[in-house]
């Protein structure tokens, strides 16, 4: 399954495409919460490169209001013109989770 994540309620913007549970491919830049270009640049080119996707994860905060208000408007855009399946996850969901892909456990 080809599913698209991103979360712009923190100081960096992220997107990725996972498809298999490989990472296909991911971005982040510094966030400017008053400019939102470098997200749906990221987005564009990610969606023309390697089609669209059959799930979306966005980001919910904590975190940048404005931010998080523009993932969210994105994703259900993006439902409607893919009909791609939405949900949201905490933030801190995923920097826990690259935190365990950063800093594996010990003796494994």
């Amino acid at each position: 399954m080809k599913l698209l994540g991103f979360d712009l309620s923190t100081r960096r913007g992220t997107i990725a495409l996972v498809n298999g549970g490989e990472i296909v491919c991911a971005r982040d830049w510094p966030n400017d919460r008053r400019n939102s270009a470098p997200f749906f640049a990221a987005l564009d080119e990610i969606i023309r490169e390697r089609g669209a996707p059959e799930a979306i994860v966005v980001g919910l905060g904590p975190g940048s209001y404005t931010g998080t208000r523009i993932a969210i408007s994105a994703a259900i855009g993006l439902q409607a013109t893919t009909g791609a399946a939405v949900t949201g996850l905490s933030s801190l969901r995923f920097v826990c989770n690259r935190a365990g892909l950063a800093f594996p456990k010990r003796n494994e």
